[in-house]
């Protein structure tokens, strides 16, 4: 069955409503998922199968709010969904679906988490594993920045929680920082949210 347009596009309010309530909600469990999986402190205060559960449970979390927001950012005009070029003035470019890092982490997003598949893998190369988290964090990051410059009047971004998401400055620490300084850097992450 082809995808149909809905006879009308969405309205003002429902635009309004769902930047402010939708988005807004996305970018923030994004970013709560992101600081409980870097410094995972539950863990100590639950048996040892509870906490793995958890930690999947934080982890599928992380990936769909993730895959959301990559859609949001590059998909297709589709009335359907919400789409960051509905809230951008003229001139504002989508993310580019086929930027290789785009590309691999949707891709690994979609046959790891989102989709039961033939093509899942216990090989952990192949995983949304912390690096790739962080690269998620990164591009989404840097979207919103992008988006944040370019919104249309009316639409106010404090729903894009750019003083939640983490930056790129927790690569630094995530190579080379101390873990009192990991601890530092995940404690201001609980802190905002």
């Amino acid at each position: 069955m082809a995808n149909k347009m809905p006879s009308q596009p969405p309205s003002a309010a429902t635009l309004q409503e769902v930047f402010e309530k939708h988005v807004h909600y996305e970018i923030l469990r994004l970013v709560q998922m992101y600081a409980l999986l870097l410094k995972p402190a539950y863990r100590c205060k639950l048996e040892p199968d509870v906490a793995d559960a958890v930690d999947d449970g934080l982890l599928v979390a992380f990936c769909t709010h993730a895959r959301n927001l990559l859609e949001f950012f590059f998909r297709e005009r589709d009335r359907d969904y919400a789409l960051a070029t509905d809230y951008a003035e003229l001139g504002y470019v989508k993310l580019d679906r086929k930027r290789p890092d785009v590309d691999r982490l949707y891709g690994q997003l979609c046959a790891q988490i989102n989709h039961l598949t033939y093509n899942r893998t216990d090989n952990d190369n192949k995983k949304i594993r912390p690096p790739q988290r962080k690269e998620l964090i990164d591009i989404i990051n840097e979207e919103a920045t992008r988006l944040a410059r370019k919104l249309k009047s009316g639409y106010d971004k404090q729903y894009l929680h750019l003083n939640r998401l983490p930056t790129r400055r927790l690569r630094r620490l995530k190579s080379g920082g101390s873990s009192r300084q990991l601890g530092l850097a995940s404690s201001r992450l609980r802190r905002r949210s």
